[in-house]
């Protein structure tokens, strides 16, 4: 017969449950402008400068600007992307990583309430971990370098479609622009996710992240903490 948890347990639970879902909450807000800043740049900026590379008649885009036009419109975006997507998450990324981290030292500490194990008053962040923050940084940045790549592909594709199937600039729009309303960022498995999507999943999800890698670091390296 399974055992009930006891009063002490299932609080601590509670605890820990409220506290991992705060994590991150209030730096959130922070990145998701980088999304509205693309796509008011994408419609205003890049659409006009794609167009120039390309032949259209009688409002239908076509092949006659060239294969070339294809890639140099993907080097649009590319740009725009660096700057408007890129820079923003790089930033948010080096500030608050270690916040997020350092979050994870009030989950550490009630797993040890849990197990009956001496909590310390104090915690420091050590320089191994501070390499592991690092760490963890520079492979978010190298990722989101990556989403640009495909977004730059992405676009290179649905450039070529519409000159092969003679899309209109509202039809190119459209098929540019994700359910939610804003601009696709890339495919990710069988939905063509937009750029705000990808940002609202990046927020949720890495600081609960790195507040669970710290919890497990401290498990592994730090039982005693300091």
């Amino acid at each position: 017969m399974p055992v009930a948890a006891s009063p002490r347990l299932r609080k601590l639970v509670d605890l820990m449950l409220r506290q991992y879902a705060r994590i991150g909450v209030e730096e959130r807000d922070e990145l998701m402008p980088a999304a509205e800043n693309y796509d008011t740049w994408f419609r205003t900026q890049a659409l006009p400068a794609i167009e120039a590379l390309l032949v259209i008649e009688r409002g239908h885009w076509t092949e006659k600007g060239g294969p070339e036009a294809i890639p140099r419109a993907g080097r649009i975006v590319e740009e725009g992307c660096a700057r408007y997507m890129l820079k923003p998450v790089t930033d948010w990324t080096l500030q608050h990583f270690t916040e997020f981290w350092t979050a994870g030292y009030a989950l550490w500490r009630l797993n040890r309430e849990m197990m009956l194990l001496p909590t310390p008053r104090r915690i420091d962040l050590r320089r191994e971990e501070a390499d592991q923050i690092a760490g963890y940084q520079r492979a978010e940045i190298s990722a989101w370098q990556d989403h640009a790549i495909r977004h730059r592909r992405h676009v290179e594709r649905m450039v070529h479609a519409a000159c092969v199937q003679g899309w209109t600039t509202a039809q190119f729009l459209q098929n540019m622009t994700a359910p939610d309303g804003h601009v696709v960022g890339f495919r990710y498995g069988n939905a063509d996710l937009s750029w705000s999507e990808h940002l609202r999943r990046f927020t949720v999800g890495r600081p609960h992240m790195m507040a669970a890698a710290a919890v497990e670091w401290r498990m592994r390296h730090a039982p005693g903490g300091r």
